[in-house]
């Protein structure tokens, strides 16, 4: 039997790297709460709905219990379905087919990088820097020196002469999203993880649940990659390390987990006043 992906058992140790400053810290942290409020607003009804089937608490034997769903990372092509979608139903508009092509093809490359690379908090204001300067100094040269550095870039591009075929988009779109629903549907019934004050359970339909104690295990939450976090609304990880700090199980693209981190401190810190061995929730991304 292959191991499920997107629960992963490992023994390594965690890398320690140098402690940030408090102020960049802080200030970092700052604009990602007003930037998550702001979401938490737009999203409200996702949000909402996503209680009922991605995280939900309720009592068993008097004890409380918060179950996760996972979703394999499949989940993360919808762009391109709804991309695909919009871009065939605006094309008899008078939309320009080049304009849609390129939109629909951002969106592949954005949904590939996404799949293919873990960018990191860090690591997204480095690129983002750098894409800054990029643009800004190209710009610069243009207007001091009359050399257009950007617009040889967009005329090679112009030249391509793309286009934008409805067909294939709707084509694309319908596969992937008869995929979609396919992995939903196993995720609901083969991707809820819960977590008590003395277990965390994979429930799995047909097949023997997987627990793990947790008697001296520590909880926490991750964020590792911030294109997940963006495309999948708050998407994270639950990790749970052993008392000497090595993973043993990661809960990968847990939707919303942004939006509901208060309350799941909240349940762990309750669920940790019930055992003599505390278990640590680390919310911070």
């Amino acid at each position: 039997m292959s191991a499920d992906p997107n629960v992963s058992p490992t023994t390594s140790t965690p890398s320690q790297g140098p402690a940030a400053s408090p102020q960049s810290g802080a200030s970092t942290g700052g604009g990602l709460a007003a930037a998550g409020a702001i979401a938490g607003v737009a999203l409200f009804p996702l949000i909402w709905l996503g209680r009922m089937f991605i995280f939900r608490v309720s009592e068993r034997q008097g004890n409380q219990v918060a179950t996760f769903t996972n979703f394999s990372s499949m989940v993360y092509v919808w762009p391109i379905v709804v991309v695909g979608y919009l871009c065939a139903a605006v094309s008899n508009f008078g939309f320009s087919p080049a304009v849609l092509g390129w939109i629909w093809i951002a969106t592949l490359v954005y949904v590939l990088i996404v799949l293919g690379t873990d960018i990191n908090r860090n690591l997204a204001l480095v690129w983002g820097l750098i894409a800054a300067l990029i643009f800004t100094g190209g710009a610069l040269i243009h207007s001091k020196y009359s050399i257009p550095v950007l617009g040889w870039v967009y005329d090679w591009f112009a030249a391509l002469n793309v286009g934008f075929n409805p067909g294939i988009a709707v084509a694309v779109s319908t596969i992937l999203l008869i995929t979609l629903v396919v992995v939903l549907i196993h995720a609901m019934f083969d991707g809820r993880h819960e977590i008590s004050s003395r277990e965390v359970t994979h429930r799995r339909l047909m097949r023997t649940s997987e627990s793990l104690p947790l008697t001296i295990n520590r909880v926490r939450l991750d964020w590792p990659d911030m294109l997940e976090m963006v495309t999948l609304f708050g998407a994270g990880h639950l990790v749970v390390t052993d008392s000497h700090g090595r993973e043993i199980m990661r809960i990968a693209n847990i939707p919303f987990l942004w939006f509901y981190r208060d309350e799941v401190n909240r349940i762990l810190d309750i669920m940790a006043t019930t055992e003599v061995a505390p278990h640590v929730l680390d919310a911070s991304p």
